[in-house]
């Protein structure tokens, strides 16, 4: 899976989890308004996996958003933050995985406390840069 992928991937993810977020709604709540598995819409969430057009189609009209709300790239003011972090090569400079720390459990992490993460990833930027 290459990185372009993997980004696309996350946003779908990012943007899905914070429209179903605006609405209040559990995972088993757009499970149910969609007739997809809790467990499907959990994995798009945390960027595993992309739904086909046809999936797509059926959670923008469940969520009352666009098809292209979720599929644009692009970053609403509250996620942007999210993008340059994504972009970088912070995946590949800091050794998350020494840490036991999953790329997919940060991203879900990060989306739920963006300011509080942000000032955590940008001291783990300023410590790595320092160690080299």
């Amino acid at each position: 899976m290459n990185h372009e992928s993997d980004y696309i991937k996350t946003v779908f993810g990012l943007k899905l989890k914070q429209q179903r977020q605006k609405k209040n709604w559990s995972l088993q709540d757009l499970a149910v308004k969609t007739g997809l598995s809790k467990s499907y819409l959990n994995e798009i969430e945390n960027g595993k996996k992309y739904p086909k057009h046809d999936k797509i189609i059926q959670i923008s009209e469940a969520l009352n958003c666009t098809f292209d709300d979720l599929v644009s790239t692009k970053l609403d003011k509250s996620l942007l933050p999210f993008s340059e972090i994504l972009q970088s090569d912070f995946f590949k400079e800091i050794p998350l995985d020494l840490f036991g720390i999953n790329k997919n459990n940060l991203i879900s992490i990060i989306s739920d406390a963006p300011k509080k993460v942000t000032a955590f990833i940008n001291a783990l930027i300023e410590i790595s840069q320092n160690y080299n």
